[in-house]
């Protein structure tokens, strides 16, 4: 996996993950640790079914919200996921920057990250009986479904996070010169901003 660091124009840094030619993960790719786990997921993928073969009006409306919902979900977390399963993390960098620098605040963000879907995954997860209750509402559960959808996606986040705080996955630091990383940034469009 190979992730580059931009600096943008206010000096905050982003770092971007190049694109992968297989599907981001989702619920489905979920080893079950637990049996909640395999429960949430299995619902989950219940619900997005029917909801997927609703052709009620209120059901493509439900679907569109499902899909307007899941475009706003940020495109770090789909970072942190692949970082699940990635064999080894390559930070593509600047030339200008140094190597302990980029480290730093490379370790910082995943900290940051963490903590927050830490934080997220619990409220999402005590949320979890509340949107339960609303299966009394006539339809697909779309409320518990993307519930769980966020507990299951948080999990995931976290995860791949901690994998690489651990230390389980090789990190390489590779500099790259002004030429390099402009054509690169040019020539391909990369996929997570953070």
């Amino acid at each position: 996996m190979r992730i580059h660091v931009v600096q943008t124009a206010q000096k905050r840094w982003t770092f971007v993950a190049e694109p992968r030619s297989a599907p981001a993960s989702g619920p489905s790719d979920v080893e079950p640790s637990s049996w909640l786990w395999t429960k949430l997921a299995r619902k989950y993928e219940q619900i997005r079914a029917s909801l997927d073969q609703a052709s009620s009006p209120t059901g493509r409306g439900l679907r569109r919200l499902l899909a307007h919902l899941e475009a706003h979900i940020s495109l770090e977390e789909t970072l942190l996921k692949q970082m699940r399963k990635a064999p080894a993390i390559d930070i593509l960098y600047p030339a200008t920057l140094k190597e302990p620098v980029v480290r730093r605040r490379f370790l910082r963000f995943l900290r940051r990250r963490i903590h927050y879907h830490t934080r997220w995954l619990m409220i999402n997860f005590l949320l979890l009986p509340l949107t339960g209750l609303m299966m009394v509402l006539p339809g697909p559960n779309v409320f518990f479904g993307w519930n769980a959808y966020r507990v299951i996606s948080h999990h995931l986040a976290r995860q791949g996070g901690c994998r690489v705080l651990r230390g389980e996955v090789p990190l390489s630091f590779i500099p790259l010169s002004e030429e390099t990383s402009v054509r690169s940034s040019a020539s391909e469009p990369l996929s997570t901003v953070v």
